[in-house]
């Protein structure tokens, strides 16, 4: 059915955009502002809004090709100063998706420092 597909489509991307809204929210209880632009922080929010939802890039795309303009140090550091804030907050319920993004994010800086000392040699 094409039309519930479409609902379908319309809620996950209501869901993304109101849970990446909730993180940009948190994230003006950090220092994030002084340290990142805005749009470096949106899309760290959009990337955990994205991890925390269970939505995955299409096309064997990564989270990083779709965030063309941060680098991986840059959405860990973000990321990682959000999750520190909400996580307590959220409680158990959340305890699950928490931990899949910290180790997305984990692989993600591995990745790049493997990525990077090919490049040097």
């Amino acid at each position: 059915n094409v039309s519930g597909r479409g609902a379908q489509n319309s809620q996950m991307v209501q869901e993304l955009a109101q849970n990446a809204m909730n993180f940009a929210n948190d994230s003006m209880h950090t220092s994030l502002c002084l340290q990142f632009t805005a749009k470096e922080i949106a899309m760290a929010c959009v990337y955990l809004s994205g991890k925390y939802a269970g939505i995955r890039p299409t096309g064997g795309k990564s989270w990083l090709d779709l965030l063309e303009g941060i680098n991986v140090e840059d959405l860990v550091s973000i990321s990682l100063q959000i999750l520190e804030l909400v996580q307590p907050r959220k409680g158990m319920d959340s305890e699950s998706a928490f931990k899949a993004i910290r180790k997305d994010l984990d692989e993600m800086i591995t990745g790049s420092a493997t990525e990077a000392k090919r490049q040097k040699t």
